[in-house]
């Protein structure tokens, strides 16, 4: 059993190393960048993963590509940025577990196949006056990955800086 934490972070090099770690180029303007994958065992108290990259290998395609190296009984905690439902099954598969946001995009139902209604949710928790729901959701249209689904209400800066991000402004 374990408990893993995986994050990245990327910066800027200089443009001579381009023909090993490629960055975006365009109006960021950076030729070659560097991306570190990182992960940490919690309970073995040590690196279970390091990883060099270019800085265009995003973490979705770090998420797809290490389901390989699920282990079973394993909590995988992830960023945002590396759900997928690729990455959801295979933990599932190998009898593993997650942790995570769940993707904005990301469609949700109930056990009867029903679409679940957020705000719908939202009212109900307001209305009970209680800071989080737990449900049993099936997530993704085709996916169909099975999942328990926490709710929990963000207070009001957090849900206005979400919203932000969210917003595209013309």
């Amino acid at each position: 059993q374990g408990c893993c934490i995986r994050d990245s972070t990327r910066f800027a090099l200089p443009d001579q190393y381009a023909h090993k770690y490629q960055g975006h180029g365009g109006a960021t303007n950076t030729q070659s960048m560097m991306s570190i994958q990182y992960e940490l065992d919690l309970f073995g108290k040590q690196s279970s993963d390091l990883q060099l990259t270019s800085g265009r290998r995003n973490d979705q395609r770090d998420s797809n590509e290490s389901c390989p190296n699920i282990v079973p009984t394993t909590l995988l905690i992830r960023d945002l940025g590396y759900i997928t439902s690729t990455y959801l099954k295979a933990v599932i598969d190998k009898g593993a577990y997650f942790l995570n946001r769940l993707p904005s995009q990301m469609n949700l139902y109930d056990v009867k196949g029903e679409e679940i209604d957020l705000n719908k949710v939202y009212k109900k928790l307001k209305k009970n006056k209680v800071p989080f729901m737990e449900l049993s959701v099936i997530a993704g249209k085709t996916a169909k990955i099975p999942c328990r689904l926490i709710v929990h209400i963000a207070n009001e800066k957090t849900a206005r800086h979400r919203l932000k991000k969210t917003t595209k402004i013309t």
